[in-house]
């Protein structure tokens, strides 16, 4: 029987890509071709996502391979994104406030980096998870075995009686072959009805 559900953050609880960070920030043309490859397909990110390269490290070793008039736009790219407005999964925050109401324990377990402690209360629903496991604080990323892992250990947590949720195949894939249930999101009308036939009660 499902008793926990846990979401990831990015693609599920928030809309998250580089080009909506852009957006939001007025950068068009070839500056924002140039800043989307050499931030977010470049390795820092990750990098700062694994807790093995701080914020200051990844902005020196970006700004090498940029021309030195996007560094100022860089730098509050790589320190500073959480703080533009969130624009939240449309019905996600009714939803987390049904299964908290349901009795469910949520969760959250995210790759990102080692700030989100600082905006977590930001997050739609975050007043009703029961704790978040984030891969920068502890060193581990999805979708390894070992953040999975810590997860339940943390907080007491049985693999079979959770339902995982992630906008990643490769992360809910690998979620149910650690013994999860899993879903990939992709909205949230769809979300509800996988959680029904998976036995959760919800409307």
């Amino acid at each position: 029987m499902i008793k926990n559900i846990i979401f990831d953050m990015g693609g599920v609880l928030i809309d998250w890509t580089p080009d909506l960070l852009l957006d939001a920030i007025h950068i068009e043309g070839q500056n924002r071709e140039d800043l989307k490859r050499e931030i977010f397909r470049e390795t820092e990110w990750i990098a700062m996502d694994a807790g093995t390269m701080s914020h200051e490290e990844a902005y020196a070793s970006v700004c090498k391979r940029l021309d030195e008039r996007l560094h100022p736009v860089a730098e509050f790219l790589i320190k500073n994104w959480h703080t533009l407005p969130f624009r939240e999964k449309e019905g996600i925050t009714d939803l987390i406030r049904e299964l908290y109401d349901k009795g469910y324990k949520l969760y959250l377990l995210s790759n990102a980096d080692n700030k989100q402690k600082e905006y977590f209360y930001r997050l739609p629903g975050s007043a009703c998870f029961t704790g978040r496991v984030t891969s920068a604080e502890i060193g581990l990323l999805k979708p390894g075995k070992e953040i999975f892992d810590y997860l339940c250990k943390e907080y007491d947590l049985k693999a079979e009686e959770c339902f995982f949720v992630d906008d990643s195949n490769l992360n809910v894939y690998m979620a149910r072959k650690y013994g999860f249930e899993a879903c990939v999101y992709f909205e949230t009308d769809r979300l509800r009805q996988t959680m029904k036939e998976a036995g959760i009660s919800i409307k």
